[in-house]
């Protein structure tokens, strides 16, 4: 009976030294995909940073395009 009891808790610890194992493991897996989840989003809000600024300055080099053409007719026209 004592040796049947001795398996018993045996068979019992190492369920729960399983247990514990497999859910440290899959704690693990959890924390890495949500690091990875982060870094995305990292990498998204920069993307869209980056998008934005390309279409401020795309809207800087028209104004400045406009702006060249402009002054040109001017200069043509008040020394022509």
């Amino acid at each position: 009976s004592m040796g049947g009891f001795f398996s018993l808790a045996f068979a019992d610890g190492m369920g729960m030294f399983q247990n514990w194992h497999y859910g440290s493991r899959a704690e693990r897996y959890s924390r890495l995909g949500y690091e990875l989840d982060i870094q995305g989003l990292k990498l998204d809000v920069l993307g869209t940073v980056r998008e934005e600024i390309r279409d401020q300055v795309f809207v800087i080099i028209s104004s400045l395009d406009s702006l060249m053409v402009v002054a040109t007719l001017m200069l043509s026209l008040g020394f022509g």
